[in-house]
């Protein structure tokens, strides 16, 4: 019988269910997604600088004018990419973080990585404000194409005569070049070095003019400054693991005998009563006569298992409603399972916590 324990150890209480909706029944389940690299154990607390400053001051200013960039975008999108780590680390139990709003000189346009800091000023910054670990942007640079072109419409005028006009279509095009670096001051080692890029893409459609139809377009600065945002909140990923949501769906009907058991146990589910639930979908999936119900009921023992955190015994439900009942669902299900198995223990291994039995 599958058992419902509320206080399950290590990681796996980090499953939660928390809200179960639309006729369509779903689970909707918040877990840990793994980080891309394994921060040492000792960095608890990350302090953020920028040093993308431009080191071309005036002229750099210039230079942005006559490539079409507004000015000071690169500086508005530098700091938006550094909200949007902030933001997104916020929300880690890896990590504690601190924004320091320092902001140091890079490299001329941008575009490339300048030599490391030293660890003399490394050690500095996490001194001053507390941190074991420094992440800084270092390279900054933005591009904006926009165009318009022209097409013939045709239509009709007040009096009913076909007249043709020409319309203007815009399209702008903003594109963003980074690149981080994390330091470890007590080992002395850079943990990461990373480039990334990103691009979005607006348009704009039948302006009577030119200059209606460039105007219609989201500002350059705008553009900037939200792929920036999210290309620091994907560096977030990179480094910490993150809370994401999954949904499970699970069968609410059968056909014939316990049919009516079998509503009542979806209904158990969708109030979040996932033992009264299992309890039912135990006693369907024990009829071997009817192999469909059964096979639905075991998948459904799956989903109340995962909901649970009892992935090994998810996983068992899962294989046993394909190979004993062939449910079609489960195959896919399976290999979800496994995923997030493989997850877990990586999971353990970025938030530095013994593996659970």
């Amino acid at each position: 019988m599958l058992r419902f324990n509320r206080t399950q150890s290590g990681l796996l209480s980090l499953v939660a269910l928390i809200i179960l909706f639309s006729c369509k029944p779903s689970a909707k389940l918040q877990v840990l997604q793994p980080a891309d690299l394994v921060i040492p154990e000792h960095i608890r607390k990350i302090v953020l600088i920028d040093r993308s400053k431009p080191a071309g001051g005036f002229w750099s200013n210039v230079e942005s004018v006559l490539t079409g960039e507004e000015y000071q975008q690169d500086k508005q999108g530098r700091r938006r990419a550094m909200e949007g780590l902030s933001e997104l680390l916020q929300k880690t139990p890896r990590f504690a973080t601190i924004y320091s709003n320092v902001e140091m000189t890079g490299s001329k346009g941008g575009r490339e990585f300048m030599t490391p800091l030293s660890w003399r000023e490394v050690e500095e910054i996490c001194n001053k404000f507390g941190g074991d670990a420094l992440v800084a942007i270092e390279m900054f640079d933005s591009d904006i194409e926009s165009s318009t072109t022209s097409r013939s419409v045709k239509e009709k005028d007040k009096e009913g005569k076909e007249i043709t006009r020409v319309v203007f279509d815009g399209r702008r095009r903003g594109t963003v070049k980074l690149g981080w670096r994390f330091y470890d001051p007590k080992d002395r080692t850079i943990v990461d070095e990373y480039r990334d890029n990103d691009t979005e893409e607006v348009t704009s459609s039948g302006a009577a003019s030119q200059q209606a139809a460039t105007n219609n377009l989201r500002k350059s600065y705008e553009l900037v400054r939200d792929i920036a945002f999210d290309l620091g909140g994907k560096y977030g990923k990179r480094i910490a693991p993150v809370w994401i949501t999954l949904s499970r769906t699970y069968y609410k009907n059968i056909k014939g005998a316990n049919e009516d058991k079998f509503e009542q146990a979806a209904r158990y589910a969708d109030a979040g009563e996932w033992a009264k639930a299992a309890e039912i979908w135990e006693k369907v999936a024990s009829v071997r006569s009817n192999p469909d119900a059964a096979g639905k009921a075991t998948y459904n023992l799956a989903v109340a298992a995962e909901v649970n955190g009892q992935l090994n015994t998810a996983l068992q439900y899962a294989r046993d409603a394909y190979t004993q009942f062939s449910d079609k669902k489960a195959k896919n299900y399976i290999r979800l399972l496994e995923q997030r198995i493989q997850d877990l223990e990586t999971i353990q291994r970025q938030m530095h916590e013994k593996k659970t039995s």
